[in-house]
């Protein structure tokens, strides 16, 4: 049975649109984790200069210093190590998911819009196999919260 036009559309526009709410959950904690703001950030609201990051010369003293202070965030809230590991991962694999009609092979796949190629191919089956880790930092972060509760 061959599929119709809208069935083609549901199969590209759903994972379209909810792999970009993913990729911009999972880019607001990453965030959160390097630049976050309020009572949990610590030390980095001295740090606010996000335009300093990349410039060289004096600024990068000052770089030195925002990265030691996000070290050191880092070892005292482990959760926040947890929860960088699991964004990254839902990063690349929400991105994968969310584009797969165009990475897939032009001609083998049957999408339209498809122009990718072996290798993007690949990639992409990369990047989701990579964003399988994901399962494996919610438990991680499960364990952590009930080993902190309880």
């Amino acid at each position: 049975m061959e599929a119709t036009q809208s069935q083609y559309a549901v199969t590209v526009w759903v994972p379209f649109f909810t792999g970009h709410l993913s990729v911009f959950g999972s880019g607001w904690i990453l965030w959160h984790v390097f630049w976050g703001t309020g009572a949990s950030s610590g030390t980095s609201r001295q740090f606010r200069n996000h335009s300093a990051v990349f410039t060289p010369g004096a600024a990068q003293s000052q770089n030195i210093t925002w990265l030691a202070a996000v070290q050191q965030k880092l070892q005292q809230k482990p959760h926040l190590r947890i929860l960088l590991g699991l964004s990254a991962y839902d990063l690349m694999g929400s991105w994968a998911m969310a584009w797969t009609f165009v990475l897939s092979p032009r001609g083998e796949s049957g999408w339209d819009g498809a122009f990718g190629s072996m290798a993007s191919c690949r990639f992409q089956g990369f990047l989701i196999q990579a964003g399988c880790g994901v399962a494996l930092y919610n438990a991680m972060l499960s364990l952590y919260y009930y080993l902190t509760i309880c």
